[in-house]
């Protein structure tokens, strides 16, 4: 079943992506590289999006280290004002 499901997506996919190909540059992103490499794996976003065979030396290059050197602290949106036992 899961070999059938596979394939049946698989083609799906090829499909897809083929009738896509005249109409927009696609890129794809698996989450596992943004996870393991994400310096590298951002850099190679921006240069698909910029149309750049490098960002090398480039301010987006910069902004990519400074905020995947930021860690966890970088996907903080809101930072809770009070404490929750605050609240009488």
């Amino acid at each position: 079943m899961v070999v059938e499901s596979t394939t049946s997506y698989e083609k799906f996919h090829r499909v897809l992506l083929e009738q896509m190909k005249p109409a927009c540059p696609t890129y794809f992103i698996r989450y596992e590289d943004l996870r393991v490499s994400p310096q590298k794996t951002l850099e190679e976003v921006f240069c698909f999006l910029l149309n750049l065979e490098s960002v090398d030396g480039l301010n987006i290059q910069r902004r990519i280290k400074h905020v995947v050197d930021m860690g966890h602290a970088a996907s903080v949106v809101y930072k809770q004002k009070v404490d929750s036992h605050d609240l009488t």
